[in-house]
């Protein structure tokens, strides 16, 4: 089985750390702008609306959960770091 760093791109529960922050619960525009973009490029589905990212920064996968699923991923949820492996 591949493995495939994922996190969920929620606001609830990963941030970003970036010194620009507005109105946006401590999140910068310009990292949620980027998130939404690369939330319309879906790796199994090819459909739009994707919440899974991989981990890895240079990685530009996403995929809807069940899709990352499916395609292999591994996931493991690490509270402490609050994202998902």
């Amino acid at each position: 089985m591949r493995k495939l760093e994922i996190r969920l791109y929620s606001s609830g529960i990963i941030c970003q750390n970036s010194p620009e922050f507005d109105d946006l619960f401590g999140f910068s525009v310009k990292d949620v702008q980027k998130e939404m973009r690369r939330g319309n490029r879906l790796v199994r589905c090819k459909r739009k609306g994707a919440t899974v990212g991989c981990e890895v920064e240079s990685c530009q996968k996403s995929y809807h959960y069940p899709c990352a699923v499916q395609d292999g991923a591994h996931n493991v949820e690490d509270n402490i770091e609050e994202k998902y492996t």
